[in-house]
């Protein structure tokens, strides 16, 4: 396990080395470890609904990301729009 860190925060995450992925980046898939879509618990009119634990399984780093510094949303491509994943730096440290 380690902790991948940048400057808006830090995740724990189990990591697998692997070719293919450049010595000073990494990879990862857009998708797991959900904090919406039923994962967390929530409380609809005084009644708990439990999350799922299955949905909450993995990782997400969208947390972490880079965001635009004039407001809290992530950095935009600015010719496709679509969110800009290549420009956080972060660093991995062993838990």
């Amino acid at each position: 396990m380690v902790w991948i860190e940048s400057v808006n925060g830090k995740r724990k995450a189990e990591v697998k080395l692997r070719e293919g992925i450049a010595p000073d980046a990494i990879s990862f898939i857009v998708g797991f470890g959900h904090n919406g879509y039923g994962a967390s618990d929530y409380e609809v009119d005084g009644k708990l609904i439990k999350g799922s634990k299955q949905r909450k399984a993995g990782f997400n780093l969208n947390p972490i990301m880079r965001t635009d510094r004039c407001a809290e949303y992530g950095l935009m491509d600015k010719v496709g729009g679509s969110t800009v994943f290549y420009d956080t730096k972060a660093r991995i440290v062993k838990a």
